[in-house]
């Protein structure tokens, strides 16, 4: 499964090998805010999303986390006993499959692949 991330502007469809979170300070308007960059293949480092406050940026980051989690339980249905599906759930700690119950978000499946759109602030 491969999951491609669309950026909050719309301009970019990426396969991203990390993601994080960076703290922009302005000093001279005494604010933040809360960047997500994506690192690409190349180590490029690209921001997808900016947000107002580090709790949205870590809210962000959580459903995309969601996903891959909820990606890997909905796989694993067909290759493990109930038990052992329980036990990833006890792992991942989740008592849903978060990939259908969650949505906040917009998944599209394209085959093998998994578009997350970053949401808006």
């Amino acid at each position: 499964m491969d999951l491609w991330i669309r950026s909050q502007e719309k301009e970019r469809l990426i396969k991203p090998t990390d993601l994080y979170i960076e703290e922009t300070i302005d000093y001279v308007n005494k604010c933040s805010e809360f960047d997500i960059y994506a690192l690409n293949y190349a180590n490029n480092d690209i921001r997808i999303g900016t947000y107002q406050t580090k709790e949205r940026a870590l809210e962000v980051l959580e459903e995309i986390q969601n996903i891959l989690v909820g990606t890997i339980i909905i796989k694993s249905n067909a290759l493990f006993s109930p038990s052992e599906r329980k036990r990833l759930r006890e792992r991942f700690n989740i008592d849903k499959l978060p990939i259908i119950k969650q949505p906040s978000y917009e998944i599209e499946p394209l085959q093998n692949f998994i578009v997350y759109k970053m949401p808006e602030d």
